[in-house]
């Protein structure tokens, strides 16, 4: 879903100064398609809590030459629960 990649990118292309990290909310997180582009862009390890319909997301800036949006791809796990 182009929100969700959307706010991925903005979180992690802040400028320097100030909050390096941004809260993302994903509503209708009982679907598919919200749980698997929140764990392809939004990340799993930053997956604070989640329910059936919001999940709670906290990112961090990224930095520049970084070219992945998310440190570990192996931990992954089906359950939509965290």
């Amino acid at each position: 879903m182009s929100s969700i990649f959307t706010a991925a990118v903005l979180a992690r292309s802040k400028k320097s100064g100030g909050n390096h990290k941004t809260h993302v909310f994903v509503h209708d997180y009982y679907r598919e398609i919200e749980r698997l582009c929140g764990d392809e862009f939004l990340c799993r390890e930053n997956l604070v809590e989640s329910n059936d319909m919001l999940a709670h997301y906290l990112l961090e800036r990224m930095d520049k030459n970084s070219t992945h949006f998310c440190r570990d791809r192996k931990k992954r796990p089906a359950s939509p629960s965290a």
